[in-house]
């Protein structure tokens, strides 16, 4: 069992420029409630977390964040909530930019982060599920 310090979270969220046009004020809120939801019920249980929302959201600075949460000090475990639009193999960004779980386990791969395979502990989502690519494994 992971105690609190050794716990991370990711939070990351972008429905509003993707989802339906005539329901971008809802998709708006559901982006801020959602980190803020999630940061408010179980930021306590984590000792350290991150957030990245709207046009924040790219492959890149996901790699980044999990790579800094990843190899912060005490850290074991990172988890992550995903409140992405996806198709049934992809993650879609506000940029539009869609990726797969295979090119985003390798983008981790190719940044030289070997901890963050090991220390991807659960992901809760709707889209897809980087655990399962086999790119990852390799660690």
């Amino acid at each position: 069992m992971t105690t609190k310090n050794q716990r991370a979270l990711l939070v990351v969220c972008s429905l509003a420029a993707q989802g339906r046009k005539d329901l971008t004020w809802l998709y708006r809120g559901l982006e801020v409630g959602g980190v803020v939801l999630a940061d408010h019920v179980l930021g306590k249980l984590y000792g350290t977390s991150a957030d990245l929302q709207g046009n924040d959201v790219t492959a890149t600075s996901i790699v980044q964040a999990l790579g800094d949460l990843a190899t912060s000090g005490t850290v074991t475990a990172v988890d992550v909530i995903w409140m992405t639009h996806g198709e049934p193999d992809d993650l879609i960004f506000d940029n539009g930019e869609a990726v797969t779980a295979s090119d985003l386990a390798d983008s981790i791969v190719q940044a030289g982060m070997p901890n963050v395979g090991l220390k991807l502990r659960r992901e809760f989502q709707d889209a897809v599920d980087l655990r399962r690519s086999s790119n990852l494994t390799a660690f």
